[in-house]
């Protein structure tokens, strides 16, 4: 599920319409921080003139951050979305032995074969 889709879902009360905007530009703000997209360290005025022009003078961008705060909260700071490792290992955890879990059965070794092989990305 989406960011903003968690968010509302988290609320025990629905979203007011007032505060659509604002809470769209905080997850906005957030998914660029997540997938790479806005680079903090480097370019902090890329991300905040992006977020000054998205928040039509209606909101500041340090506003825009503290309901990013708010949100991240909401979400319990889990914002990133898992990855087919991740599941994957979920998936094979009854084929690995529990005594050595760095070493793997036959069954997982091909499953992450096949993985990388379907990801065309072979240092997965």
């Amino acid at each position: 599920a989406s960011l903003f889709d968690r968010y509302c879902a988290a609320g025990e009360e629905p979203l007011p319409i007032g505060r659509l905007h604002l809470t769209v530009l905080a997850i906005l703000s957030i998914a660029m921080k997540v997938t790479g997209g806005a680079d903090d360290t480097r370019k902090p005025y890329k991300l905040r003139e992006l977020l000054a022009c998205l928040g039509q003078q209606q909101h500041s961008v340090e506003e825009i951050f503290r309901a990013e705060v708010s949100v991240l909260e909401a979400l319990s700071f889990e914002v990133s979305a898992p990855s087919v490792l991740d599941i994957l290992d979920v998936l094979v955890l009854p084929f690995t032995q529990p005594d050595r879990p760095e070493s793997s059965s036959p069954v997982v070794i091909l499953a992450k074969f096949l993985l990388q092989l379907s990801l065309l990305d072979a240092p997965l």
